[in-house]
């Protein structure tokens, strides 16, 4: 059987930065940020083994995130989002991390006050089906073919699919 943190370094969760992507590991900005972080530190779930904190992309920043597969996880909390023009900035945000490849998922605070474990662990299958579709859609390319010798799956797609 596949070491499954072997696996989620070959699927493109694991420590890879580029020009325009910066980390800070040891900095929360939210108490809901805390929860999640203690929660994920306490379950240690292989998908999630090189997940970071505070990773900063092309001058925002996204809660959690995986650089190299361009997945984020943002913690959106009613106080910090409650008013229009915070709601509107949020949304661009939005749309120009997607612009630039990444895919976000997203938990309510009180999700995470609620229950930070099962947000842990739902991010985590979010993140396994993120990472096996962009596997399966890429498998019909070529680039997963034994017959052409290539038989690990490739890094995956920047682009959602």
């Amino acid at each position: 059987m596949e070491d499954p943190f072997e696996k989620a370094r070959r699927w493109g969760l694991g420590l890879a930065l580029t020009n325009d992507i910066d980390t800070d590991t040891d900095t929360a900005k939210s108490p809901i940020e805390e929860q999640f972080w203690a929660a994920h530190l306490q379950l240690q779930l292989p998908m999630l083994v090189h997940l970071q904190r505070q990773v900063e992309v092309a001058g925002y920043f996204i809660d959690f995130g995986f650089p190299e597969s361009k997945i984020g996880i943002e913690l959106n909390g009613y106080a910090w989002h409650s008013d229009k023009e915070t709601f509107l900035r949020d949304r661009q945000r939005g749309r120009h991390l997607l612009r630039r490849g990444w895919v976000l998922i997203h938990f309510a605070g009180k999700e995470v006050y609620d229950d930070p474990e099962a947000c842990v662990q739902e991010a985590a299958d979010i993140v396994t089906a993120i990472v096996r579709h962009r596997a399966t859609r890429r498998a019909g390319d070529g680039t997963n073919n034994p017959e052409m010798g290539t038989t690990d799956p490739p890094p995956p797609s920047p682009l959602p699919g």
